[in-house]
């Protein structure tokens, strides 16, 4: 059936046809739109997605390195220090005594030495120990053969001081601690005057002679 539209006949088939296409390109924009805006979204939220990892990854990387290395540096200062090796080192023992109250004076000469196998003081020296200087210990032994010492055994008496000073010719007790041995049958006083010199006081109230000898252990 055919109608007039302006004067112009129009078949109504063919105007079905004209209204299909029409339809057609109306329901097509939409759709492209729809796709493309959600191509987009989804490309979007990837690359934000792995920025976020790639950042939170580094930043723990590079705190964990920081930490490692200042963990380090603390380890490195504890182990710094080591123990006392006296092993081969010159020093000469100086023996002073004083009695009264009275400033111990010096007796005889220096004795010069080296840290050794055998006794750095022996009988020879006049003084009443045999003195044996080891790596990390010093031994002081009463000589029994000292004739002029049986009149010093005996409770030392108040006022009275026995001074052994021992001088390196290096720095090596530098950092040192240094204790009489408490189980030894001798406790004397001892003391590190600086990092070359040590000082062994025997005093009031201590008991001496044959058997009581003392062990000073350094670290």
């Amino acid at each position: 059936m055919d109608k007039q539209y302006f004067g112009a006949p129009v078949s109504l088939a063919a105007g079905a046809v004209v209204l299909s296409l029409a339809l057609g390109a109306c329901s097509s924009d939409p759709v492209e739109t729809v796709e493309g805006s959600t191509q987009e979204l989804v490309t979007t939220t990837t690359e934000e997605t792995t920025t976020t990892i790639a950042e939170e990854t580094t930043t723990t990387t590079e705190e964990t390195t920081t930490t490692s290395a200042a963990e380090g540096e603390v380890t490195t200062t504890t182990v710094a220090a080591g123990p006392v090796d006296l092993g081969g080192k010159a020093l000469e023992i100086a023996n002073s005594f004083g009695e009264g109250g009275k400033t111990p004076a010096q007796v005889g000469s220096p004795i010069p030495g080296s840290v050794g196998s055998g006794v750095e003081v022996d009988a020879s020296s006049g003084m009443v120990y045999l003195i044996d200087v080891g790596a990390d210990t010093i031994t002081m032994t009463w000589d029994t053969a000292n004739g002029a010492a049986d009149s010093l055994e005996g409770i030392v008496a108040s006022g009275t001081e026995d001074v052994y000073t021992f001088t390196f010719d290096e720095p090596v007790l530098a950092g040192a601690t240094a204790v009489a041995d408490p189980a030894a049958t001798l406790v004397p006083t001892v003391k590190i005057v600086d990092d070359q010199t040590l000082v062994v006081t025997i005093g009031e109230g201590l008991e001496i002679g044959d058997g009581f000898d003392a062990v000073i252990k350094l670290s």
